[in-house]
């Protein structure tokens, strides 16, 4: 046979599903990296026992762990309000497309404890339940809370002490309210200012 071929014998097999498969994967993977690496707010993506199997940049720099770190933790080890029986039992009754919010404080590597606000919601892949726990600083908010309420105890206790003759009025120029003093200074009674 001096090196001639003489025969061929082959098989063939269509592979092309299996590479648009291949193919839709790598695009959602990319699609799925997109979205969570340019989010604003801190993501964790955990386990219906609390694991975290990922997390974004933004939890990495807002938490001070490294996205290594944070995926060998558990959301119990982030929160210290977390109840190790009641998310459980909470994280069991959701259902996709229904998510929740919940407060909580999460302790950050430095020790210092972020106020937030999760929004959880539930998802099925490959037969198993995961979690995208979505948190948002609250400290802001809280600040300004405390901050209007504290205005509103000052303004009461002016108000009720008498010292000063005080009213509120509204757009229209009509008393919403008035004290004592400011009655006796204007020769009214309440009912005729209101």
């Amino acid at each position: 046979a001096q090196g001639r071929l003489r025969g061929l014998c082959g098989v063939g097999q269509d592979v092309t599903r299996q590479v648009e498969g291949a193919l839709a994967l790598a695009t959602s993977e990319t699609r799925y990296r997109g979205i969570l690496e340019s989010a604003g707010d801190p993501i964790v993506l955990h386990d219906g026992e609390g694991r975290i199997v990922d997390a974004n940049p933004q939890a990495s720099l807002t938490l001070g762990y490294s996205l290594h770190t944070l995926r060998r933790m558990s959301v119990f080890d982030l929160d210290t309000t977390a109840d190790a029986t009641a998310l459980p039992q909470m994280w069991a009754s959701m259902a996709p497309g229904e998510p929740l919010t919940v407060q909580g404080i999460h302790r950050r590597r430095d020790g210092t404890d972020l106020p937030v606000e999760v929004r959880i919601g539930v998802y099925v892949n490959a037969g198993e339940r995961r979690f995208v726990a979505i948190a948002r600083d609250v400290s802001e908010r809280q600040r300004l809370q405390r901050d209007v309420t504290l205005a509103a105890e000052r303004f009461r206790a002016i108000f009720e002490l008498n010292l000063i003759g005080v009213g509120v009025l509204d757009a229209e120029r009509r008393w919403l309210q008035v004290n004592d003093v400011l009655l006796g200074l204007l020769g009214r009674e309440r009912t005729e200012l209101q």
